[in-house]
């Protein structure tokens, strides 16, 4: 039934919060469902957001994918009335309080890149920890404004869409890393 279908996510979301060891295992979890979460958002953004569109469809498009993304009512709480795509875009990019932003989660993905990739050879830095960082920095100097504009004669968001790219790669090679690193 859909009631017990639903419950086994959530079961298990709840028992790896509580009763897991942090230990390696949790971390490398940890960094998975990071950079899932990272890699769907970049998704539904590049999808829905870098294509621009008339105002009235703009604030529906806005509106699904807060509510997609369960962010509706903090936005909301936040913004009031202001359903702006540089609003939207500060939110669920910039925003290093929101847990469903990019910046949240590549803080909390370098955090535990760091405690568990250690660096080979006496290099400083893990070629990990090097994507990672780079992605974060990426976000850190961009501005809502800039991701926001649109470029007319082609009806896109070019800087969002190469922003959004550019953290989908790196996201990927990190991944892609630690893959061969660890993994047969």
């Amino acid at each position: 039934t859909g009631v017990q279908t639903c419950a086994l996510p959530i079961s298990f979301a709840g028992l790896i919060q509580e009763s897991m060891q942090r230990d390696i295992g949790w971390r490398f979890l940890e960094m998975g469902r990071r950079m899932e979460r990272i890699l769907q958002t970049v998704s539904l953004l590049r999808s829905l957001w870098v294509p621009s569109c008339e105002y009235k469809d703009e604030y529906l498009m806005i509106e699904a994918v807060l509510q997609s993304v369960e962010s509706l009512i903090s936005f909301r709480r936040r913004y009031q009335r202001q359903m702006k795509i540089r609003h939207g875009l500060d939110f669920l990019i910039l925003e290093a309080g929101n847990p469903r932003s990019l910046i949240f989660q590549l803080e909390r993905l370098q955090q535990h890149v760091k405690e568990s990739i250690t660096p080979l050879n006496g290099e400083r830095e893990s070629q990990v920890q090097r994507l990672v960082l780079q992605a974060h920095m990426s976000l850190r100097l961009t501005s809502p404004e800039v991701l926001a504009t649109v470029e007319e004669k082609r009806f896109v968001r070019s800087d969002l869409d190469q922003l959004l790219s550019r953290i989908q790669y790196l996201v990927t090679a990190a991944a892609d890393e630690i893959g061969e690193r660890y993994f047969d």
